[in-house]
C-alpha cells in the first residue's frame, strides 16, 4: 500500500532541489566564472535542456517498463550521487578559487584579480542587496515580467503542443515530428542566443526573443500549415533563449558579486512564472477545447513581455554593485 503523503513530500523535495541545482546554482556559477561572456557560456550549458525535454519522457518510460519504477528512481538517485560527488570535488563558486581567471582570460593580472576578489567578498558581507531589498526594487519586477513571460510561454506551448495541433487536424505522428523538430532546433538555438548576447548585447537579444515569441504564437493561431512549420524554428530559439536571458540580465544589472543575491530572488520567481504557464494553458483548454483561447492569452502575454523588455534598463543598477 502506498503512502500518498510520503510520495507527495518526496516529489516536492526532489523537484525543489533539482530545480535549485539546474536553474539557480548552475546560473550563479556561470555568472561568477564568465561575467562578460555569460551569454555564450549559458548558451552552451543550457543547450541540453530542450534535448532533455524532448527525450526524457520517452527514455524514462522505456526504462520503467523494462526495469520497473523502483529501479528507475534508484538509477536517478545513483546518477545524482555521482554528480554530487563530482561537483563537491571539482566545482568552485569563483575561478579564482581554482587559480583561474574570469572569462578564462589569462590577460588578467593574477595578483590584482585575487586582491579584488577578496575585497569583493568582504563587500558582499555588507551588501545592501538583500532579498528584501531586491523584492522592493522595481527593476526586479520588470525583469521578471520581461524574461519570465518567455518561460511562461515555453512551458505553456510545450505542455499543450500535442493537444493543440491534433485539435487542428494533424495526425499524432506528424505532431510528434513537429515537436521533435522544435526540440532538436532548440539546441543550436540556445547557442545562437548566447552568441547574439555577446555580439549585439543582452537587451537587444531579449527584445528579439520576445518579438519572436509573439510571431510564433501568432503563426500557431492561424490555420495555415506553412506558418505552423515556420513557427517551429522560431519557437526553438525562444525555448533555447528563455533560460539564458535571466542569467545575462541579472548579471548585467547587479554585477558579478551582487548577482548571487539578486539571482537567488529572481530565479524562484521565474520558476513560478513557468509553472503558472502550464496551469493557465490547462485551465484555458478546459474552457475552450479548440485551444485558441490559450494562444490568444499567450499572444497578449508576449506583447506585455516585449514592452517590459523594451522598458528594462539592462545596465548596473547603481554605482556600488560589483
Amino acid at each position: 500500500m502506498h503512502n500518498t503523503v510520503g510520495v507527495v513530500v518526496c516529489y516536492v523535495v526532489i523537484y525543489t532541489f533539482s530545480l535549485a541545482s539546474a536553474m539557480l546554482l548552475a546560473g550563479e556559477i556561470i555568472g561568477h566564472w564568465f561575467p562578460t561572456k555569460r551569454g555564450v557560456a549559458m548558451g552552451l550549458c543550457t543547450a541540453g535542456y530542450p534535448l532533455s525535454a524532448a527525450t526524457t519522457s520517452a527514455v524514462a518510460g522505456k526504462f520503467a517498463e523494462s526495469a520497473g519504477y523502483s529501479m528507475y528512481y534508484v538509477a536517478i538517485a545513483v546518477i545524482a550521487i555521482i554528480v554530487g560527488i563530482v561537483v563537491i570535488l571539482f566545482v568552485r563558486d569563483f575561478p579564482e578559487e581554482k587559480g583561474g581567471y574570469p572569462d578564462n582570460n589569462p590577460a588578467f593580472d593574477g595578483e590584482k584579480a585575487k586582491a579584488e576578489h577578496q575585497a569583493a567578498l568582504e563587500y558582499l558581507k555588507t551588501s545592501k542587496w538583500t532579498a528584501g531589498k531586491c523584492l522592493k526594487t522595481g527593476r526586479m519586477w520588470v525583469l521578471w515580467i520581461a524574461v519570465g513571460i518567455t518561460g511562461f510561454m515555453s512551458m505553456g506551448i510545450m505542455s499543450n503542443f500535442v493537444t493543440k495541433f491534433m485539435v487542428m487536424g494533424y495526425e499524432l505522428p506528424n505532431v510528434l515530428q513537429m515537436l521533435g523538430i522544435a526540440g532538436v532546433l532548440a539546441i543550436p538555438g540556445s547557442i545562437v542566443v548566447g552568441w547574439l548576447d555577446v555580439k549585439i548585447g543582452t537587451k537587444k537579444t531579449g527584445i528579439l526573443i520576445n518579438a519572436m515569441a509573439l510571431v510564433a504564437v501568432l503563426c500557431c493561431l492561424t490555420h495555415v500549415t506553412v506558418l505552423h512549420y515556420i513557427s517551429l524554428p522560431i519557437l526553438a530559439v525562444m525555448l533555447g533563449g528563455s533560460s539564458n536571458l535571466m542569467v545575462s540580465c541579472t548579471a548585467a544589472i547587479w554585477g558579478r558579486y551582487d548577482f548571487k543575491n539578486a539571482f537567488s530572488v529572481i530565479q524562484p520567481l521565474n520558476s513560478v512564472m513557468t509553472g503558472v504557464g502550464i496551469t493557465v494553458v490547462s485551465a484555458c483548454n478546459s474552457i475552450d477545447k479548440t485551444c485558441q483561447l490559450a494562444y490568444i492569452i499567450m499572444a497578449i502575454m508576449a506583447v506585455v513581455g516585449l514592452i517590459a523588455m523594451c522598458a528594462l534598463k539592462v545596465e548596473p543598477i547603481d554605482k556600488d554593485v560589483r
